[in-house]
Order: structure tokens, then C-alpha cells, then sequence
């Protein structure tokens, strides 16, 4: 009888213990060695990056963020793109995949890389020219290119490695990505060449709405024009370097052809707009002119 109760509380304790599991690494090393080559030159002691996220049913890591950061922003970015990659035997609750949340730590310090150090880039690496058409057709999408970083770091051969599913969109990563510099891959302290990839995001909500200038000049909106009419003309244009104004398009009509001439007239001859800091190319800006408040 004694055996028979052991025997049941052995089970028991069993079937209590495989109620909920924790995730499990899985798949390739959950580490980060690629990304410890390119941060080499980064790492000027000991840091680490706290990361949190969750943990699918699917074992795919989602919603990750820094929680606790290294204090060298390029860091953590390394840590979220290579944490991203890592897969995981999911968490079960009754032996169901459950979706839980999970943290982990990535280190970085000296010693903890190799000889080798990949490419770091050097700069911002944001692409802001987005083109016209692609914001009014709403496109968005990933473009994912190769490309050759010579040993001064210039970026060589850029091609589409992943298409974003649109032309416009693929064109403006490479001109983008051509423009990018790096401080190069070194093998035994020697600048080398090497080849890369590195992916593009294009999403429309990146693209800023500013304030619009005053536009009464250029039309006299009547109670009567903007009745059953929207009344607010977006417009969407490049502001360059020196502040001045090109590429105006509507992007959303206010329901008048005369109110959405005149805006594009009055956004075309605005000048200066500031301009702080934008690249040679300049950038894509939105304003929304409101015929109702003039």
C-alpha cells in the first residue's frame, strides 16, 4: 500500500511539474558573434544590453525593446537585431504553447570579440527619400540589399537583394544605400573588403506633418466654395538643404480643383522653410492647408 501511494505522489508531482515550462533556446546559438565583430570598435569596456520581449507560441521573439540600454546607442541596436533572429522552444501551460514574456542580456567587452571586426556604420543610417509617388500610392515595405563596403568604407555595388514589392520603393533604398559609409571590416588591424547586407523599412507615417504657411493670398475661399467640400488640401513636397521647396503634389484633394492649385502655388513659392540638417537630397514633408480657417 505504501509503494502504491509513493507511486502516486511520484505521479503527481510530475504531472504538477509539466503544467507551465519555460521557453528554451533553440536553433542556432543565442549569441551574438557577427554583431561582436562589428561592434569592435564600439566597445571601450564593459557593457551590457538588457532586452525584453516575448516569446511566441510559434518560439519567434516579438515586441522586443531595450530595457535597460548600454549606453551606446549602436550597441543596442546590434543587440535587437540579432536577438531577433533567435528562436526558442515555446512556453507551455498543459502542454499547450503559450506566449509569455522573457528578458535576456547581451555583453559586450573587451576581449569578447574577435580579432576580425566586421563593418560599423559610420553616421546615421536613415533613408529619408522617399519618393513622391510611393507616398501617395500609400506604399510601404522592406527592401533588403547587398552590397560590396570597400576597405575605405564606401559602399560599392548596391543591389536588390529582397524587393519591397515596389519599384519606387527598391530605387530610392539603392540610391540611399549608396550614399552610406562605414568604418570598414579589419582582419588582423588591416582594412578589408567585404560584402553586406542591410534592409531598408519604408513606412508612410515617417513622413512628417509640418506646419503650412499662410495661403489666403492665393484664394479667396468662400462659405460658399467649401460648402459640401472637405476643405483641407495635404499637400505633399521636398524641402532641400537651403530651405527652399520642390516636388509639390496633392496628396489628398480638399474637393476643389481652385483651392488645391492655389495651395500648391503658395507651398511652391514658400520660402524659407527650415531646414536644419537635412541631407543633400533633402526631405519629404506634408502640411495640410485649411481652407475653412482662412
Amino acid at each position: 500500500m505504501r509503494k502504491i501511494l509513493l507511486l502516486a505522489a511520484l505521479a503527481f508531482a510530475s504531472a504538477a511539474h509539466a503544467e507551465t515550462t519555460n521557453p528554451r533556446s533553440i536553433g542556432r546559438a543565442h549569441i551574438c558573434g557577427r554583431y561582436l565583430a562589428m561592434a569592435g570598435p564600439l566597445i571601450d569596456g564593459e557593457r551590457s544590453t538588457i532586452l525584453a520581449f516575448d516569446v511566441g507560441t510559434d518560439g519567434k521573439v516579438k515586441n522586443l525593446t531595450v530595457s535597460k540600454a548600454s549606453g551606446v546607442h549602436q550597441l543596442d541596436r546590434f543587440a535587437i537585431s540579432c536577438a531577433s533572429e533567435w528562436l526558442y522552444a515555446p512556453a507551455t501551460k498543459d502542454g499547450v504553447p503559450i506566449e509569455v514574456p522573457w528578458t535576456a542580456s547581451v555583453s559586450w567587452f573587451e576581449g569578447s570579440h574577435p580579432p576580425s571586426t566586421g563593418p560599423v556604420p559610420s553616421g546615421t543610417h536613415d533613408c529619408t527619400n522617399y519618393t513622391p509617388r510611393a507616398v501617395w500610392d500609400g506604399a510601404q515595405g522592406k527592401t533588403t540589399l547587398s552590397f560590396r563596403i570597400a576597405a575605405d568604407g564606401a559602399v560599392n555595388s548596391p543591389a536588390v537583394a529582397e524587393s519591397s514589392g515596389n519599384a519606387e520603393l527598391d530605387a530610392a533604398s539603392l540610391a540611399c544605400v549608396a550614399s552610406w559609409h562605414y568604418f570598414p571590416a579589419k582582419r588582423g588591424g588591416v582594412a578589408t573588403e567585404i560584402d553586406w547586407r542591410a534592409a531598408v523599412e519604408w513606412k508612410t507615417n515617417d513622413v512628417p506633418l509640418a506646419p503650412a504657411p499662410p495661403c489666403e493670398r492665393y484664394a479667396a475661399a468662400t462659405p460658399e466654395m467649401l460648402k459640401a467640400i472637405g476643405g483641407v488640401t495635404t499637400l505633399l513636397y521636398r524641402v532641400k538643404p537651403d530651405g527652399s521647396v520642390s516636388e509639390v503634389s496633392v496628396l489628398r484633394s480638399s474637393g476643389n480643383d481652385a483651392l488645391d492649385r492655389a495651395a500648391t502655388r503658395c507651398m511652391t513659392e514658400a520660402h524659407p522653410i527650415d531646414a536644419a540638417q537635412l541631407p543633400a537630397a533633402g526631405a519629404l514633408r506634408a502640411s495640410a492647408i485649411d481652407w475653412h480657417a482662412r
